[in-house]
């Protein structure tokens, strides 16, 4: 199955369960504001039904739900201190050996068995305003106008996740690619959000970021 098909389906089961708790998060989030998308062979949702708890119960009933296997996934905070609730639920094709010995997963595991679901859950500092925004900026793909991430929101996390592993080359990518695109951002409140979850922009990324996140950026980094 595609990742756009399943994405079709795994909205209207969402729609049915959790109207208004939801966002199309991930790649296919961020090539909207690309000038190019890229590839991805993930459906990435950020859930939040009212707390990780309860979020990831949905999130696990509702892969179940189409013939998925869940395993969860942990992440660490900057300083490496693995977190104590699980931040996502990735869903993986009956074929896939994703999450078999003991069901869990790091994030950004991948398979080779087709499209993964990938609920990202409120363990997430940015989760809560990226779903309430993204209320408010539905995108046509193709089958209805989904409750997509804004730009603003997928800075945040993807420049949260690269805090947590400068590994993660895709999310340079895109941040750079957005930042090239030239998308109309609202710049008081992805400083605001900056502030509030002390990121800091990788410095391969400053020649292109606007100006106001450069400075916040540098603020945070000789802070250290």
């Amino acid at each position: 199955m595609t990742p756009l098909r399943l994405l079709a389906e795994v909205v209207s089961e969402l729609e049915r369960r959790h109207a208004g708790c939801f966002a199309v998060a991930g790649g296919l989030a961020a090539s909207w504001y690309r000038l190019q998308p890229r590839l991805t062979n993930d459906v990435d949702i950020v859930l939040d039904v009212g707390g990780v708890i309860a979020s990831r119960d949905a999130a696990e009933a509702l892969i179940e739900h189409f013939g998925y296997r869940p395993a969860a996934g942990w992440i660490s905070d900057p300083e490496g201190r693995l977190e104590t609730v699980a931040a996502l639920v990735i869903g993986s094709p009956p074929d896939s050996r994703l999450g078999e010995a003991g069901g869990a997963v790091s994030p950004g595991a991948t398979t080779s068995g087709g499209a993964t679901i990938d609920f990202l859950l409120p363990a997430f500092p940015w989760a809560a305003p990226a779903v309430e925004r993204a209320q408010q900026n539905r995108i046509d793909f193709g089958f209805g106008r989904l409750p997509t991430m804004t730009p603003e929101d997928v800075i945040v996390a993807k420049t949260f996740a690269l805090a947590i592993d400068r590994s993660r080359f895709r999310d340079l990518d895109d941040l750079q690619a957005i930042f090239r695109a030239e998308n109309e951002l609202d710049l008081v409140y992805l400083v605001e959000q900056f502030e509030r979850l002390s990121l800091a922009l990788p410095e391969a990324l400053h020649e292109e970021a606007p100006a106001a996140l450069r400075r916040v950026s540098r603020k945070k980094q000789h802070a250290r």
